[in-house]
């Protein structure tokens, strides 16, 4: 099989998993609540990523996996990563933590968000003696009109110093031996939490250190007013995500190719773009540059089967702000359009 049947049967398949992975999405929605729905429902959403998994390694060039963004619960990460430690560490953490039904979940990766605490929690660990405390505050916070789930891990440690504190979300900076530790893990994390428009602060004071994480919360708008041009071929998986997006409250017009989008754009004022890469007539990328030769401002979300390199020659000029990965799922579009603030 050529490199083009590859990349064709990769982009196939990958409009039938999104169509699939979106179409749970709305019965999820749809259906009522019981014990049987919910494990039907876990054992397709378990199937269509084993799919995408399979997809992924045997049919894109480079084999790379793709991230699996849902809604998810903070607590009970929390409680995860804390279970992944002796009985005697368990006993240093001291858990303040908001579980209402009110608290909206995070649109994230799991394993991500799981990552992320993991790695707070262990240097907390390390920092405090076998008398210390490690506290973990966990609410909802309003910022400037938005949500957040703000997660707090709060140690009685050592400290950290003013100048290592200036420096320790540098790449390769570490206080620790070079062989216990590359250097690269606050780094990593501040990196992983910024891409899902969060942000990560840290203070230190009076052996109190403290690390404040911030995820943009999943809140259902319910008087949601911006205008979406989708640009996707594949009819099965426009008028899944349209209807998905307009449950949302977002307005959505909709163009099957590159010249219909043109057309659309002409007529219409929108405030943000999600465009397939490969479109019969006009692909997604020069139907970017004609966009672009018009408007400078306005987000556009990019969506490809396979890897997209945005610093390349061909690319790096046309500022498309996101890049989403087929097959995706619902809540992936709208992680994306958080980062917009839509």
């Amino acid at each position: 099989m050529t490199d083009n049947s590859f990349k064709n049967s990769a982009h196939d398949l990958n409009n039938i998993l999104t169509s699939l992975m979106n179409g749970i999405d709305l019965l999820k929605n749809n259906l009522p609540t019981n014990k049987d729905t919910d494990k039907i429902i876990k054992g397709l959403e378990k199937s269509v990523k084993h799919a995408s998994v399979i997809v992924s390694q045997h049919l894109t060039p480079n084999g790379s996996s793709k991230k699996h963004i849902g809604k998810v619960n903070a607590v009970q990460v929390i409680n995860e990563v804390i279970d992944n430690f002796n009985e005697e560490e368990k006993k240093l953490f001291i858990l303040k933590l908001d579980s209402s039904i009110e608290i909206p979940p995070i649109l994230i990766d799991e394993t991500d968000l799981f990552r992320i605490l993991l790695n707070i929690f262990k240097n907390a660990v390390e920092a405090v003696d076998t008398e210390g405390e490690i506290t973990i505050v966990h609410r909802l916070e309003k910022i400037n009109d938005r949500s957040f789930i703000m997660i707090e891990v709060i140690d009685n440690g050592a400290g950290i110093s003013e100048d290592n504190l200036r420096k320790i979300f540098e790449p390769e900076f570490s206080t620790k031996l070079k062989k216990q530790e590359s250097g690269y893990g606050l780094y990593i994390v501040k990196e992983i939490i910024e891409e899902y428009g969060g942000s990560i602060e840290a203070s230190s004071k009076n052996n109190e250190t403290k690390f404040t994480l911030y995820f943009p919360a999943y809140v259902k708008k319910e008087d949601q007013s911006a205008n979406i041009l989708l640009a996707e071929d594949d009819i099965s998986v426009s008028e899944v995500l349209s209807d998905l997006l307009r449950t949302q409250g977002y307005n959505v017009a909709v163009a099957k190719t590159g010249i219909e989008a043109i057309d659309e754009i002409h007529k219409s004022l929108f405030d943000v773009l999600i465009i397939d890469k490969k479109m019969p007539e006009m692909d997604g990328i020069e139907l970017i540059k004609q966009f672009r030769a018009q408007e400078q401002n306005i987000p556009v979300i990019l969506a490809s089967g396979s890897d997209v390199d945005l610093q390349s020659s061909e690319l790096k000029d046309l500022r498309i702000n996101h890049v989403i990965k087929k097959p995706y799922n619902f809540p992936e579009i709208l992680s994306a359009l958080q980062k917009f603030n839509l």
